[in-house]
């Protein structure tokens, strides 16, 4: 089985942009891995616990957390780390970890001579083969991962779980996590009004227990990272018994759970004020450079160089995970319009619509930068994300290649 863990049937198809109002504050997930977890305990005739112990999944999450883009861990990576990060007793943890080597869900490899450990299908995930770019074809491109929340790892919730050997209860969790990373793709006002509702008869399936226990997964559980409010459809009142030993209780009969993101899951997503605050900053400078250049600055004028840079270059940033690409980006930009500016000074040439002569020189100062060897990796990387996302390869990187 371990060999055939990541022969994976179809693209996953889940995703968040990284352009969203509210984005989650946590690590990479692979939805092809949660469809994987949840096709062997459905195809086992044994308890979820005996047939992945919750110390795995446990292990397996924090390499997710701890691991590079390409899916190795680090150097100095230990078990003493794992445990720091899950949460999880060290013994517990190290026999998880082990259980995924022996599975070859993680697995050894040398760089540079140095013994490494890696996430089995994690690089393929993240840059898999129908992610590459073929800009002439017209297939559907899908992001792969969710975002799991920090606050998975820091509030104790795994070493709970592995402490009640509950593996569904932490796939569980997962699929509550990769619910509300979708979720985050529709904006909306606040964090707390994104909800996620399911049936009493869907946690009783997944689960697989009593509706009391339920209750109590969600109330230990569930609620130290996510708000809870259940339906309640009815009171059960015990009924009066002369010989009764025990203390009657009141059943509580739900029908329906609601959980509502918190805070401690989910943050603003500060790339897009960082972006605007670039917009604004490159129209503020290149106005001055116009001025300079004998160039009249009109209010509309402004906004069309806004707009402009917005269109050419801020969508291109949006979908930049680091925000020193997103600068680097911006120097090599605001560079190449500047000397633009003053090749058409020194020509004496007339510039008769500012926001049109800008466009085309962020154009023109794109095009040298998705073609640079050292950023052409990063234009490749933005592509592939905004392919993901809508389908189709953006303008800037297919402008050229049909006269090619």
């Amino acid at each position: 089985m371990a060999s055939n863990f990541f022969a994976f049937s179809e693209q996953p198809q889940y995703s968040s942009q990284p352009n969203q109002k509210f984005k989650i504050d946590g690590f990479k997930f692979f939805q092809g891995t949660l469809d994987m977890l949840k096709g062997i305990i459905a195809t086992s005739d044994k308890q979820p616990s005996k047939t992945i112990p919750s110390s795995a999944l446990s292990a397996f999450l924090g390499a997710h957390a701890l691991c590079h883009e390409n899916g190795i861990l680090p150097a100095d990576f230990n078990i003493a780390m794992l445990e720091k990060t899950t949460g999880v007793k060290y013994d517990s943890i190290r026999k998880g970890f082990q259980w995924c080597v022996r599975k070859a869900w993680i697995t050894k490899t040398m760089i540079d001579g140095t013994l490494h450990y890696k996430i089995t299908g994690y690089e393929e995930f993240n840059n898999s083969k129908s992610e590459k770019p073929r800009y002439e074809d017209n297939e559907e491109h899908k992001l792969s991962y969710f975002r799991v929340p920090k606050a998975v790892l820091t509030t104790g919730i795994l070493g709970q779980l592995v402490h009640n050997k509950d593996t569904s209860g932490i796939i569980t969790l997962l699929e509550f996590c990769n619910y509300f990373s979708r979720q985050l793709m529709n904006t909306k006002e606040n964090i707390s009004d994104y909800e996620c509702v399911r049936k009493m008869s869907y946690l009783k399936k997944v689960l697989r227990r009593k509706p009391h226990q339920i209750r109590q997964y969600l109330t230990d559980v569930i609620q130290k990272i996510f708000a809870i409010e259940l339906k309640i459809v009815q009171e059960r009142k015990p009924r009066e018994r002369a010989d009764r030993k025990r203390k009657p209780v009141v059943q509580l009969v739900v029908s329906k759970v609601k959980l509502v993101l918190t805070e401690l899951c989910a943050k603003v997503n500060d790339d897009l004020k960082k972006i605007d605050e670039k917009i604004a900053n490159f129209s503020k400078n290149i106005a001055d450079v116009l001025r300079y250049a004998s160039r009249k600055i009109q209010k509309q004028d402004m906004e069309d160089i806004r707009n402009a840079f917005r269109d050419e270059v801020g969508l291109i940033m949006s979908y930049m995970e680091k925000e020193s690409d997103r600068k680097a980006l911006y120097r090599d930009i605001f560079d190449i319009v500047c000397r633009y500016i003053d090749k058409t000074r020194m020509e004496g040439t007339r510039i008769e619509s500012i926001g049109g002569f800008i466009r085309d020189a962020l154009r023109k100062a794109v095009d040298i930068w998705k073609n640079t060897p050292e950023t052409r990796l990063i234009a490749h990387d933005v592509a592939v994300r905004y392919a993901q996302e809508h389908g189709e390869y953006p303008a800037f990187i297919l402008r050229g290649r049909n006269n090619n």
